[in-house]
């Protein structure tokens, strides 16, 4: 394993080209040395390791930047019974520009040198039936003019998020519910659960101002 300030770049502009560099050369090592890996597992390495030629895959880098994370940014997740995170807490992204499509990844800065984030994980002990597909689907009018919310679980955790686009998909064990509430009478929106691909519910339309929500079933 690598020392976690194996390479130093103390600038963004020193950041950007020796994470070109690696890029072009295809510099593993020197790829893993701008990263802060503190607190990854064996698990998070061999991760790692799968996904090396995915990033190596041949593209010519054509421009690159450091901009602004993204309103409600949020790099956690959960996957086969481990949940993801950053080793630390990022600050922007490396909007990363190439011939064969762009890449963003994110960046801090530690004691003065500009760092990759890695992910790290830890398991969540979970025994029961392996995730599974879930979706969720807000049709219609006026998607941007609600609240919308929903809870989910995922290897046997909860999880509570605001939904920010029409359309989600996920890997979980059910969908406990979603609410959407509306203050402006210009809304015409229709709510859908999928379940392993399938359409499992759907809603009436909330017309208007008001309150739409699916909750599961106890019983199921």
């Amino acid at each position: 394993m690598l020392s976690l300030f194996a390479s130093a770049a103390d600038s963004a502009d020193a950041f950007k080209t020796e994470l070109n560099r690696v890029l072009e050369s295809k510099d593993w090592d020197g790829l893993l040395a701008l990263c802060h890996t503190e607190g990854m597992t064996d698990y998070d390495w061999k991760m790692a390791e799968a996904i090396k030629t995915a990033i190596f895959d041949g593209r010519s880098t054509e421009g690159m930047q450091l901009i602004e994370l993204p309103e409600n940014f949020d790099p956690t997740f959960i996957h086969d019974g481990r949940f993801f995170e950053p080793t630390t807490v990022p600050i922007g992204l490396v909007e990363i520009k190439s011939d064969g499509g762009d890449m963003k990844i994110p960046y801090t800065i530690l004691e003065g040198d500009y760092r990759l984030v890695a992910t790290k994980s830890r398991s969540l002990n979970w025994e029961g039936p392996a995730d599974h597909p879930l979706g969720i689907s807000v049709m219609g009018q006026g998607f941007e003019k609600v609240d919308a919310l929903a809870t989910w679980n995922v290897s046997g955790m909860t999880i509570e998020k605001k939904l920010t686009h029409t359309s989600t998909n996920f890997n979980g064990q059910f969908i406990e519910s979603v609410t959407i509430i509306s203050e402006n009478k210009d809304v015409s929106l229709q709510i859908s659960v999928f379940e392993n691909g399938e359409k499992i519910y759907v809603s009436d339309y909330l017309k208007g101002v008001g309150e739409l929500s699916y909750q599961r079933d106890a019983a199921e």
